[in-house]
């Protein structure tokens, strides 16, 4: 199953950009620039972030609601004080750092709540877990297909 989302392929086309050359898990590489520890939790905080752009308050609030821990704090937000290890996203948003995979599966799996496909949402969960995720990128005729649909919704396009 492929990505076949213009913008889905977008973020899976980063995360396979992260995949193929951070440092391997738990050692500290450069990202965008900026250091960063190779980490589930790292990763999953990449793919949030990017999926927010344009929409912090908006992405970030629904997952929190969506994130609930059983004692009503959520593993996304903005009120950290029942996160054990707090890690930044964007304007004063925060990941709970400590989890296991499980429970950053079950965030993951919330991805589908925004709309993101199950393609895409396979990809991540592979991408956070540090498995491959090549098997999830367009074909070369899928991505001729995409590039054709783009082509086609673009009203600035010449004819």
């Amino acid at each position: 199953m492929h990505v076949l989302d213009p913008v889905e392929c977008l973020y899976l086309s980063l995360m396979h950009r992260w995949q193929t050359t951070a440092p391997p898990d738990h050692h500290t590489g450069r990202l965008d620039g900026e250091p960063e520890e190779n980490s589930q939790v790292a990763r999953l905080a990449y793919v949030l972030k990017k999926i927010a752009v344009g929409q912090v308050d908006e992405t970030f609030a629904s997952l929190e609601k969506l994130t609930l821990k059983r004692d009503g704090s959520s593993h996304i937000s903005k009120d950290t004080r029942r996160m054990r290890s707090p890690y930044p996203l964007w304007d004063g948003w925060y990941l709970e750092g400590c989890m296991d995979l499980v429970a950053k599966l079950e965030i993951i799996r919330q991805l589908r709540q925004l709309g993101l496909s199950p393609a895409f949402v396979r990809s991540v969960e592979s991408f956070v877990a540090n498995d491959p995720i090549d098997r999830y990128l367009p074909s070369l005729q899928e991505q001729e297909e995409i590039i054709r649909r783009l082509e086609q919704d673009d009203p600035n396009r010449e004819h």
